[in-house]
């Protein structure tokens, strides 16, 4: 009788010793929480998501990094209480990929851009145009995008950029000037060396508040003969 409550006793132990240490095994494999990135933080993650839509023709021409200048650009935008009005703007006309013209409605935003870079060499203004690929100039162009703020993914707002609509993106305004529209194309001129900066940052509409993602992209061309 002694004997059945010892073997009892010690199953039980061994049984409880296996159930502490599956717990403990099930512990050291809960999937950690991610947490969520903060949408009113500007963020270089643009330029990497850019560099993932270009194929290489176009890496080789010109890709992005981030720049400290132009998010500190978009964090004024994004956050002074005098630019209200802009960004209230800005919201309304991202419903769908839109470039900023800097002679039309958006000529505020124009003046903020250019005063943010005045001095620099070369002149950084932004623009709605083409690259010019028929001058001896360094040059540098700089594209203000807005895309819906609804949009969570990078590489979707990155898409947005890239092909924009009805002509309006880099791939029009950049790639397929220099003539690289594809990979098995050859480029048309190379007198010309390229970099490229982006930046992006999310803003509310202070009265109904929607939001919209501002892209900010800097292309600097400059000629070979000036390097």
């Amino acid at each position: 009788m002694k004997l059945k409550k010892i073997a009892s006793l010690m199953l039980a132990g061994v049984m409880a010793v296996s159930m502490l240490a599956a717990c403990g095994d099930n512990s050291s494999t809960t999937t950690p929480v991610v947490p969520p990135v903060d949408d009113n933080t500007a963020t270089s993650a643009i330029s990497d998501a850019l560099n993932d839509q270009l194929f290489s023709k176009q890496a080789d021409l010109l890709s992005f990094e981030s720049n400290s200048k132009l998010a500190s650009l978009l964090d004024r935008i994004a956050e002074d209480d005098e630019d209200f009005e802009i960004r209230d703007t800005l919201v309304r006309g991202a419903g769908r990929p839109t470039l900023l013209n800097p002679f039309g409605a958006d000529a505020d935003v124009a003046n903020i851009v250019n005063a943010a870079f005045n001095g620099t060499n070369p002149d950084v203004n932004m623009t709605n145009a083409d690259i010019d690929t028929t001058h001896d100039d360094n040059r540098a162009y700089l594209y203000v995008y807005t895309v819906d703020g609804s949009m969570q993914d990078v590489d979707q707002i990155a898409r947005a950029v890239m092909n924009g609509v009805f002509g309006n993106g880099l791939q029009d305004h950049v790639y397929n000037v220099a003539g690289i529209v594809n990979e098995g194309t050859v480029p048309q001129q190379t007198d010309y060396e390229y970099k490229g900066y982006a930046e992006m940052v999310k803003i509310t509409n202070d009265n109904s508040s929607d939001t919209a993602w501002v892209v900010a992209v800097l292309v600097e061309q400059h000629a070979v003969s000036n390097t």
